[in-house]
């Protein structure tokens, strides 16, 4: 899958680096925007991280699930109860290993997980865009 934004390197850069002067002009902003970071950094030891995935019995998945749910913004904690994450708990590893593991572009990773191949009824955008776009759809890569 080709690249869909036509941005350099350069001018992501620039986009990305008036993004942050703008954030820490106000303290309301540099306060979530470093509790983003913290939280992207706590997923990159859990639920991106292989061996924590892999290590983990179905139960303490579901938990950590629940508790990453527990932290979005938007209707999807609603959409996405208990009952619903243990049905697919088996589905949500495949596709985190999928997201850690596969050598696939990331612009084909977020399409196979959110559209194609992957996808989990119920298990939108916004649920694998948190996930995914920490680390491995955009830093790793």
């Amino acid at each position: 899958m080709e690249n869909p934004f036509n941005l350099s390197d350069e001018k992501l850069k620039k986009i990305l680096n008036g993004y942050f002067v703008w954030s820490n002009k106000n303290e309301e902003n540099r306060k979530y925007t470093e509790k983003e970071k913290n939280k992207s950094e706590e997923r990159e030891k859990t639920l991106l991280n292989k061996e924590h995935i892999t290590s983990l019995s179905d139960e303490k998945l579901v938990d950590e699930i629940l508790n990453y749910i527990k932290t979005l913004e938007g209707p999807l904690r609603i959409k996405l109860n208990k009952p619903k994450v243990i049905e697919e708990n088996t589905k949500i590893r495949r596709n985190i290993l999928y997201i850690i593991n596969s050598p696939d572009d990331p612009f084909k990773k977020a399409a196979d997980v959110i559209s194609e191949d992957h996808r989990i009824k119920e298990f939108s955008k916004s649920f694998w865009r948190i996930i995914g776009t920490d680390t491995y759809f955009i830093s790793k890569n």
